[in-house]
């Protein structure tokens, strides 16, 4: 099961995983909005499953990105290899 929500338990296999690399990922996060200039910023989430990261981006147009929509919840359904999107359209990819 793909998580929806960044929390994890202390007691659990993963917190250690989890809890540093959703820290970086937050920082990474914050400095790529420290560094957009667009007046209607774009994230594209590649692989975003249930998008766990959306809430860092609230105020940003979010489309996430798939391969399926099983245990998922993407806005499109595609493959990484090759985006249905024009090119340099993203202000930030996760």
């Amino acid at each position: 099961m793909r998580i929806s929500v960044r929390r994890s338990k202390l007691w659990q296999e993963s917190f250690l995983a989890y809890y540093y690399l959703w820290k970086n990922i937050e920082v990474a996060c914050q400095v790529a909005r420290k560094n957009t200039n667009s007046p209607s910023p774009l994230v594209i989430d590649i692989g975003c499953g249930n998008k766990p990261y959306g809430d860092l981006f609230t105020d940003y147009r979010h489309i996430g990105i798939n391969p399926s929509t099983e245990d998922s919840k993407p806005d499109v359904v595609g493959d990484a290899m090759c985006l249905p999107f024009k090119n340099a359209i993203a202000d930030i990819v996760l």
